[in-house]
């Protein structure tokens, strides 16, 4: 972009050399590129190790992504555990998208133990974040009374935030 012609290819073999040499974001980009096919073929697996290389440098986005194969099987072997603790890392970190999906593994006990108070906290940090399926969910939960007691005072107001957002 900005006036510059972009090679895909030459880009995806520069973040790969830096990737090589330790750079996380490198590892991060390369991955990127690698999963949709940007420059390169698609290669999942090639794709999952880098992000993992990046996550466990400390790149929240590479978490993310990475618990999402992980948790999909998207061209790696499902591990629902191993992508629910990457989804919390990331969340720890501030992560909003992974505040809600590992509050609803916890929440559901999707491959790990079942928690709905835990579940509930994450899911209603996510809300509070701005994310609108997490606020759909905390107000379903506080108006069934799932993992939190029931408040429907409450839960009409994220209701209300969710069809504001658009998400209803």
């Amino acid at each position: 972009g900005n006036g510059i012609s972009l090679n895909q290819k030459e880009a995806a073999r520069y973040f790969k050399m830096a990737a090589d040499l330790g750079d996380y974001e490198a590892m991060f980009n390369y991955g990127r590129m690698l999963s949709h096919g940007e420059g390169i073929e698609v290669n999942k697996k090639e794709a999952a190790k880098y992000y993992k290389k990046s996550a466990d440098s400390g790149n929240d986005n590479a978490m993310v992504n990475y618990a999402i194969m992980l948790d999909d099987g998207d061209g790696i072997e499902v591990n629902k555990k191993e992508a629910a603790k990457y989804y919390k890392k990331a969340a720890d970190l501030g992560f909003n998208d992974a505040m809600y999906y590992y509050g609803k593994m916890l929440f559901i006990g999707d491959g790990i133990p079942q928690n709905q108070k835990e579940g509930a906290k994450y899911i209603k940090k996510s809300a509070e974040l701005g994310n609108a399926d997490a606020m759909y969910k905390y107000a379903k939960m506080l108006d069934m009374g799932e993992g939190v007691k029931i408040n429907e005072k409450e839960a009409a107001l994220y209701y209300k935030k969710c069809v504001d957002k658009g998400n209803i």
